[in-house]
């Protein structure tokens, strides 16, 4: 929940950041063409590497992905 100048911020600049938002991580990565790491956890990864697509792009923050356990193409940042 967000409070004060935040919840203002959002409100003004991107009001449809609800419809934006996924129930789940699989709704999140299923169809997407691109996909932006930025956590790392091994149940996140996990479903990363289950749900992962040979014609998808991932976009590694945080240096954490398995190249070889990984369908699609992944570049790093940062790493």
């Amino acid at each position: 929940h967000l409070i004060g100048a935040n919840r203002d911020y959002i409100d003004g600049a991107i009001p449809h950041i609800g419809d934006l938002m996924c129930e789940s991580l699989e709704e999140t990565i299923r169809d997407k063409s691109i996909v932006i790491l930025g956590l790392q956890g091994d149940d996140i990864l996990d479903e990363v590497y289950r749900l992962s697509r040979p014609e998808q792009y991932t976009l590694d923050l945080v240096g954490a992905i398995d190249r070889d356990r990984l369908q699609g193409d992944v570049q790093g940042i940062c790493w």
